[in-house]
């Protein structure tokens, strides 16, 4: 329904290199998302103080996220719009969740998967593929 997610990631990876364009992994906001912050903040030309950049942090949670998701979600039945399923978008907000979603086959079908759908793509991955 949105798409292949290798097809959107090497699209996107394609154009690392463009001067508008800011590739970030997920793995960096997660062990330093303060200097994530900062380094989004000057790419868009925005520099941001030491309080700027703790409020987009906590902003940033996944606490956060789920309650703003929450609200949107009830302002859109609120107006008759059709509601969406949470876990779609905001999942646990943990590095590798996915070994604990597939059993031991699944995970190497997947990984046998991904080498062949990346391939030609010199995206490296901060978790380990076995």
């Amino acid at each position: 329904e949105y798409g292949d997610w290798f097809d959107n990631v090497i699209g996107y990876y394609e154009h690392r290199h463009d001067d508008n364009f800011l590739f970030v992994h997920f793995e960096s906001m997660k062990s330093d998302l303060e200097k994530v912050v900062r380094e989004v903040s000057l790419f868009i030309g925005r520099e941001l103080d030491n309080t700027a950049v703790k409020r987009v942090v906590e902003g940033a949670s996944i606490e956060v996220m789920r309650a703003s998701f929450q609200k949107d979600q009830e302002q859109n039945l609120t107006e008759g719009k059709e509601a969406v399923d949470l876990n779609i978008f905001v999942k646990s907000g943990k590095l590798n969740q996915w070994k604990y979603s597939f059993s031991s086959e699944q995970n190497e079908r997947f990984d046998n998967f991904y080498r062949e759908k990346m391939m030609n793509c010199d995206l490296t991955t901060r978790y380990v593929v076995s």
